[in-house]
């Protein structure tokens, strides 16, 4: 994925997120802390202008949505 990536000129971790793949470090810290499990689980039950938020809070930079 991170050479089609690269081939394409994209994000490789825009590209692995469209793909469904969870990076090891989020498996393995779930699996060790269940508060951050809990909160993985009730991230996709959030409104959208709590999500934001979230986003914000965590330093993550909206992208443009695909179509």
């Amino acid at each position: 994925m991170r050479r089609l990536a690269e081939i394409l000129k994209d994000d490789s971790e825009e590209l692995l997120a469209l793909a469904g793949k969870i990076p090891p470090e989020l498996r393995e810290r779930a699996s060790e802390d269940t508060d951050f499990a809990m909160l993985l689980r009730t991230l996709p039950k959030l409104p959208d202008e709590q999500m934001e938020k979230v986003y914000r809070a965590a330093g993550v930079q909206r992208r443009k949505r695909r179509p």
